[in-house]
């Protein structure tokens, strides 16, 4: 892959969505007080709301009354050609100090072992010592039939992986079913050309859920001097808050094989889910 024709190796993009205007106020004020030197090009495509930013190399491209995920995943990409992107959602936010020198290593580990994919967001699955990637402190692994090992946003994407998955599926959540497709039939051991991390160093924060704020979280930048009470997003209901959690454990902790035959099961009476993984 010759790097002469890349304006750049990284790019961070957010495909940002106006109705989730508050939080994005709040990603960025964030973002600009943990990370202020970042050295690589901030592209953020949205509908039509500005924004003026500290960040040495940040970019900003309305998009017009485009609702669609993609298209404006599409346009970030378009403004900057790198190498790879960190694809970010403005509901997880950086709520610690960023280390350019870590993320440096990580892309010399992707480059170093042909790395298409690396998460940066906590995975529900604690890491295991089997599963690292030899002589690496902090890379492992991601078990093939892992629910959700790959996810859509907090993540390092290669330029032809996300090519690739722009002809193979639709849209965002044909790609997102497609990742649990994948662990559904898988036979190998490991996600191919794929990666994740034992740490948090972005120091993620998810903060949204059903578009509304999660109250933990809500908490949590309430104590740090944010005033929500304003904002137009609405706070999650403790008992469906309380569900979700519920979900979340038992989606990830039940084997994808069985969890699919529960769903299909369940089908039969009415229930009805996002995906039939």
């Amino acid at each position: 892959m010759s790097e002469n024709k890349y304006d750049c190796r990284f790019s961070i993009i957010l495909p940002a969505y106006d109705p989730y205007k508050d939080a994005f106020d709040i990603f960025m004020d964030l973002f600009e007080k943990n990370w202020p030197d970042c050295p690589y090009p901030v592209v953020v495509t949205n509908m039509f709301f500005q924004y003026e930013s500290t960040l040495p190399n940040f970019y900003l491209k309305n998009c017009g009354d485009e609702k669609r995920y993609r298209v404006r995943r599409t346009e970030a990409i378009n403004m900057v050609k790198a190498k790879y992107y960190l694809i970010m959602e403005e509901d997880r936010m950086f709520t610690g100090k960023i280390d350019t020198r870590e993320i440096e290593k990580i892309l010399d580990f992707m480059d170093e072992n042909d790395i298409e994919y690396y998460r940066m967001n906590p995975s529900f699955f604690k890491k295991k010592k089997k599963d690292k990637f030899e002589g690496y402190e902090h890379f492992y692994h991601i078990p093939a039939k892992e629910p959700y090992g790959r996810s859509g946003a907090t993540s390092i994407y290669r330029i032809d992986l996300i090519e690739r998955n722009s002809k193979k599926y639709a849209d965002a959540y044909c790609e997102e079913n497609g990742y649990l497709e994948d662990s559904f039939n898988a036979t190998e051991k490991y996600l191919a050309n794929a990666a994740t991390d034992d740490r948090n160093i972005l120091h993620i924060l998810h903060c949204i859920d059903k578009s509304q704020w999660i109250p933990s979280a809500k908490r949590e930048l309430e104590k740090m001097g944010y005033d929500l009470s304003a904002t137009t997003l609405k706070t999650l209901p403790k008992k469906r808050n309380i569900v979700q959690k519920c979900k979340y454990v038992i989606g990830n902790r039940v084997p994808i094989k069985f969890r699919y035959y529960i769903k299909k099961f369940l089908s039969k009476f009415g229930m009805k889910f996002s995906t039939k993984y």
